[in-house]
């Protein structure tokens, strides 16, 4: 179970990571075209070649956000999981065998 949602984590990073490599080059490309005119002063043209690196950053900052999260998120969820395994372990030591061969299937796996 925990390796299939890690292989699902995994290929859900590795297709963002895709997208974002074909598309990143392609948009920006645009993007720094498009401020970078010719026909512009020289103070607004610093600004306009400034404006594709600004977009950048300001589409960085959500993800620097979630980045940082994650690491806290992780940790909770790693002591939720242990917490529950625990409580299963204790569980099934307290009952005794000729219970645990009465459960059906089911229930012995999601003790176990």
């Amino acid at each position: 179970m925990v390796l299939a949602q890690l292989g699902f984590l995994t290929g859900a990073l590795t297709t963002g990571k895709s997208v974002a490599e074909s598309l990143g080059p392609l948009v920006f490309s645009f993007l720094f075209e498009a401020f970078n005119g010719s026909g512009q002063t020289a103070e607004s043209g610093q600004l306009h070649s400034r404006l594709p690196i600004l977009v950048a950053f300001a589409l960085s900052l959500p993800l620097l956000c979630i980045v940082t999260a994650l690491p806290n998120k992780l940790a909770s969820y790693i002591i939720q999981k242990q917490a529950a395994e625990q409580s299963a372990i204790l569980e099934l030591e307290n009952l005794e065998a000729e219970d645990v061969s009465l459960l059906d299937k089911s229930q012995r796996e999601r003790l176990l």
